[in-house]
């Protein structure tokens, strides 16, 4: 939830950067909210899924 709201914020604030030093700033924090999501779901999927159909839930997960 804290790095879904991190990323939405800091997308919002992108949207309104005055310039590039700003853009670059809040892109990187946006990307601590983005990528949280995508490590703890591939988690997920390590722990719950049968390795043998592993790589599809990946494919979809990712997709």
């Amino acid at each position: 939830m804290v790095s879904g709201i991190i990323n939405v914020i800091s997308s919002i604030i992108c949207a309104f950067s005055r310039n590039i030093g700003m853009l670059v700033v809040f892109r990187a924090i946006q990307s601590f909210g983005a990528n949280a999501g995508l490590t703890l779901g591939a988690g997920v999927i390590a722990d719950c899924i049968a390795m043998e159909v592993r790589g599809k839930a990946y494919g979809f997960f990712y997709m």
